[in-house]
């Protein structure tokens, strides 16, 4: 099997100055084929994925991407559809949300348990015709995401705080947007919302919890629309909202609207700005669906995933909440 490393020097959260010798080290000790690459931008990812790819043939490949969750997503975008490659996730991005459904960010930090993990089928989604790994966001998380890209440059907010910052600086402008929202092909309903997320893993802004059901492996997406609230209420429900507990409120389960499905389509009136797992593009006919284990996932040694089979997903007044079987 070959080790590929794609290294994004640039990530929110500095790479270690010492990344390459620490893999060079484990891998060496372990006797492995093993490549580091250091991507000069997005795009030379693919190329360089095609050559390696190229050169193993039918051999197993496992690809690591060392970054935030935009370097994640854009290595599976280059390396999908080929059925010898497992993907991995070493975290040293602004958020490294999609990791957090799985385990403690730390815990995929490891490069000698990355190398001794195994892998599990997952899924991904696509985006218009874009990969998405773990979330897509319209309307104030995307603006809270844009507002974080220029606090970010600051040497004095880290990470948590400056999606906090960008929350509470959000929050005075208040955006909203019209969105016409249809799941598996039902009649689009029309809302004017706050904000919607439609995720295949369950965090994003460095630990919030939007999607608090989704599972990456069920061929389902969760989709979470907020509708317009004053500002007490929304500051009333952040803290919950963070954890994934607000479908425990009855506040909730009135106002938020939280619906599973594997075809998405989301229109606006006018372009407005999408986030794709990081990534802002302007436009205004979103289609999502699910690529059901559309990848291998590697878990790093002594990380497992195992959804309990004692939850299950009801729906009430159009929200979706945990109902425990007996």
């Amino acid at each position: 099997m070959k080790y590929v490393f794609i290294v994004n020097p640039c990530s929110g959260n500095k790479i270690p100055d010492k990344i390459e010798e620490r893999i060079s080290e484990v891998c060496r000790g372990a006797g492995v084929d093993y490549q580091i690459y250091f991507a000069a931008d997005r795009d030379s990812v693919c190329g360089y994925a095609d050559r390696v790819l190229s050169e193993c043939g039918d051999e197993a490949c496992r690809f690591y991407a060392c970054g935030g969750d935009g370097t994640f997503s854009n290595m599976v975008k280059c390396v999908y559809g080929h059925d010898n490659v497992e993907v991995g996730f070493i975290p040293y991005g602004t958020g490294n949300d999609f990791v957090r459904t799985f385990a403690a960010v730390d815990d995929f930090r490891d490069i000698e348990s990355q190398l001794y993990g195994s892998s599990i089928p997952i899924d991904i989604a696509k985006v218009n015709d874009r990969i998405c790994a773990n979330m897509t966001n319209i309307g104030f998380d995307c603006a809270v995401v844009s507002a974080v890209d220029k606090l970010r440059k600051s040497p004095f907010i880290g990470n948590f705080l400056g999606y906090t910052i960008g929350v509470v600086l959000t929050l005075f402008r208040r955006p909203t947007c019209r969105l016409y929202v249809s799941c598996d092909g039902e009649p689009e309903d029309e809302q004017r919302v706050l904000l919607a997320a439609v995720g295949n893993g369950c965090y994003y802004g460095g630990g919030y919890k939007p999607c608090c059901l989704a599972r990456p492996d069920d061929g389902r997406l969760d989709i979470v629309t907020v509708p317009v609230v004053s500002r007490a209420r929304f500051i009333s429900m952040v803290g919950k909202y963070k954890r994934g507990t607000y479908l425990d409120t009855k506040l909730g389960r009135e106002r938020i609207k939280y619906r599973k499905a594997s075809l998405v389509h989301i229109l606006s009136d006018t372009p407005i700005d999408v986030c794709i797992d990081g990534d802002i593009e302007r436009m205004s006919d979103v289609r999502m669906s699910v690529l059901h284990n559309g990848v291998r996932f590697i878990l790093p040694r002594g990380v497992s995933y195992e959804p309990t089979d004692a939850q299950f997903v009801a729906v009430h007044g159009g929200a979706v909440f945990n109902v425990l079987s007996e």
